[in-house]
């Protein structure tokens, strides 16, 4: 999944895969990657409108 950079104080990038449903959050802190299952794509909108 191909992530793109945000501009956060706790994140280092975002991930999302439309057709499975997926999105992946990439920590600054500890460069970790975690995956939220099932995260539909209005979720999805929501979220990287999000301040």
């Amino acid at each position: 999944m191909r992530r793109h950079k945000v501009k956060s104080t706790a994140l280092q990038s975002i991930g999302y895969n439309r057709e499975q449903h997926i999105l992946e959050l990439e920590f600054r802190d500890n460069g970790g990657v975690w995956q939220y299952f099932n995260f539909k794509p209005a979720a999805y909108k929501k979220f990287i409108k999000a301040e």
